[in-house]
């Protein structure tokens, strides 16, 4: 069982790289008006690979070190929050949202 876990470990530290790297390389290909959410989304998968990544590292059979999944979820939940509001906002509405619900995303983890 170990053995498989440290598998999907490296599956979910790729997939997230993937992810990143195909969002980066495809956002010119994105209205204007979206491209900051394909930013944040290249941002969030980015920050999931880094702490996939380390994750994997800790990988000791049968434990790692959950803190990481912790700092990921402070770090990539607000932000998710925000590209959910880059793409469904613009302007100043856009800045009042981001303001309010990062701060309730904040509270809430």
């Amino acid at each position: 069982m170990a053995e498989l876990t440290y598998r999907l470990f490296m599956v979910a530290t790729v997939g997230m790289l993937a992810g990143t790297v195909f969002l980066l390389a495809s956002s010119r290909e994105v209205d204007p008006k979206h491209r900051r959410g394909v930013y944040i989304s290249a941002l969030v998968t980015g920050i999931a690979w880094y702490h996939y990544n380390k994750m994997t590292g800790s990988w000791a059979g049968g434990e790692f070190d959950t803190g990481l999944r912790y700092v990921d979820w402070i770090l990539t939940v607000p932000l998710m929050f925000v590209e959910v509001l880059a793409v469904t906002s613009s302007g100043a509405e856009y800045n009042e949202k981001v303001r309010n619900w990062g701060l309730a995303a904040v509270v809430m983890i």
